[in-house]
């Protein structure tokens, strides 16, 4: 879990290619995404070594601490492609229309621009709770707001 995923593109539709600099470029200006931030995002999606997938009390699996982790400590990294809205409705259009596509996990990091993640990240395991234990410290990335227990699901 703790290791670098290779960076991962979804395919593009027909017609003229964009490179990942190219679209990252466009989102930028049309959300006002500042593009220092943006040159900070990982390449790669990191999960702290004692964060493991595991059975949810909330629904099917979840993050799950090994260990205790104190409060404060960086848990998740995100790491994915920039897509605007047009193109997060089309990734999503095409996962209906589709159901052997794999299902799409997306951040909003800016009005208008969402990072998606690779497929079967870590991160796509983080289930939802009104009293969240991780929280983002900057866009890409989330600590834990407490101590979170060994055992305990982190949201």
């Amino acid at each position: 879990m703790g290791g670098s995923p290779p960076r991962w593109s979804a395919p593009t539709a027909a017609g003229p290619r964009v490179t990942g600099i190219e679209r990252a470029a466009r989102i930028v200006a049309v959300s006002g995404l500042s593009s220092s931030l943006l040159s900070d995002m990982p390449d790669a999606l990191w999960c702290h070594p004692d964060v493991v997938i595991g059975t949810s009390s909330i629904e099917g699996q979840g993050l799950i601490a090994q260990s205790d982790i104190e409060a404060g400590v960086v848990v998740v990294r995100l790491s994915g492609r920039l897509a605007d809205d047009k193109e997060l409705a089309r990734m999503i259009a095409e996962v209906a229309a589709d159901p052997n596509k794999p299902y799409v996990d997306s951040f909003t990091v800016a009005e208008g621009a969402h990072l998606v993640l690779a497929p079967g990240t870590v991160a796509h395991y983080g289930n939802h709770s009104c009293d969240p234990s991780m929280w983002h410290v900057d866009v890409w990335t989330l600590a834990t707001r407490r101590v979170v227990s060994a055992g305990e699901e982190l949201t």
